[in-house]
């Protein structure tokens, strides 16, 4: 008898870890495509970049 409950129970939280997977997988989905629309909306700016090191006399 106690081991139908201790299996029962077992499958009870299996389900439930289960559907708990499920909707955290579904919100990761949403947070790469939120991300994707944000990396295709960056705009990159170039500007130009200051040599660093030493500068001699004769430039």
């Amino acid at each position: 008898m106690f081991i139908r409950l201790e299996i029962a129970d077992i499958k009870d939280k299996l389900l439930h870890q289960d559907k708990k997977q499920d909707s955290q997988n579904k919100n990761i989905e949403i947070i790469f495509q939120y991300l994707d629309e944000l990396q295709n909306r960056l705009v990159v700016i170039d500007k130009p970049k200051r040599k660093i090191g030493f500068k001699p006399d004769w430039e």
